[in-house]
């Protein structure tokens, strides 16, 4: 009967200790998927940082280098030149298909009286 209740007492034991380690073995699998998250995560935070950091340096170093700005100067005067030199051409162009479409009005006018 001592043995009985020996083996009885040790059987729950076993068991409690046994569900003890199957209670452990699953938080410790919740907890790596919750690391596993966490640091994702914090990976994708700390590029997103880093990719804003570097593009608050690019607008840094352009707003606030002077040989960059004088650059941006000399090419926009280039291309406002280019524009107006365009703009000039198209207008004369318009100027010229203008005249001659009163000349074929005129005729065609005259012709009709």
């Amino acid at each position: 009967m001592i043995v009985r209740n020996a083996n009885d007492s040790a059987k729950r034991i076993m068991d409690k200790a046994h569900g003890d380690v199957l209670t452990v073995i699953d938080e410790f699998e919740r907890t790596k998927q919750e690391f596993a998250k966490f640091r994702s995560k914090f990976r994708n935070f700390m590029l997103s940082q880093m990719e804003m950091f570097e593009a608050l340096e690019k607008d840094f170093d352009k707003n606030y280098n002077i040989s960059t700005v004088i650059e941006e100067n000399n090419n926009n005067e280039v291309l406002n030149a280019n524009l107006s030199n365009k703009k000039i051409k198209e207008i004369e162009k318009f100027d010229y298909n203008t005249s001659e479409f009163e000349e074929i009005k005129s005729f065609f006018a005259a012709e009709q009286n």
